[in-house]
């Protein structure tokens, strides 16, 4: 499944301007602020997960 996520993920950097990264990165920003407003409370990851950031 990683492989799935990873070859999109390497094939849309290697393609984009800095610019496009830029607002890609500001877009996943707001995103996750937007989900962490969803929950309460801290979020705490699992060995694996911390691994996959």
């Amino acid at each position: 499944m990683t492989t799935k996520i990873i070859h999109p993920l390497l094939a849309m950097i290697a393609s984009s301007t800095n610019n496009e990264l830029a607002k890609y990165v500001e877009y996943l920003k707001v995103e996750n602020k937007i989900l962490r407003a969803r929950i309460s409370g801290q979020i705490h990851t699992k060995p694996e997960e911390r691994e996959r950031l």
